[in-house]
């Protein structure tokens, strides 16, 4: 066997690798805050104004795992959760 068969492939990068550099631009990954069933939860800084937001405001990021980018109702409950969680308004609540 040749070496380049005997090498192991490069491993896949992760989804919020991927989509990192999407949102290069736009936002800073700070630290990852958790992980469920259906992704990941990171603390990030905007880079720019997004909404009502000012440039510097810290923002928590969810990323769907790699397997439910293309489940349409994973997508569904994410689009829905961030739109809940933009509704909240409480003192306990960051």
């Amino acid at each position: 066997m040749s070496a380049a068969e005997n090498a192991t492939p490069p491993p896949n990068p992760p989804a919020h690798a991927l989509a990192t550099q999407a949102l290069a631009d736009r936002l800073e990954l700070l630290q990852e805050l958790g992980r469920g069933s259906s992704g990941q939860v990171y603390r990030a800084r905007l880079l720019q104004p997004y909404r009502a937001l000012p440039t510097g405001t810290e923002v928590a990021v969810k990323f769907l795992r790699q397997e439910l980018l293309d489940d349409e109702k994973a997508q569904a409950r994410l689009f829905a959760e961030g739109e809940l969680g933009q509704q909240l308004r409480h003192p306990n609540v960051a």
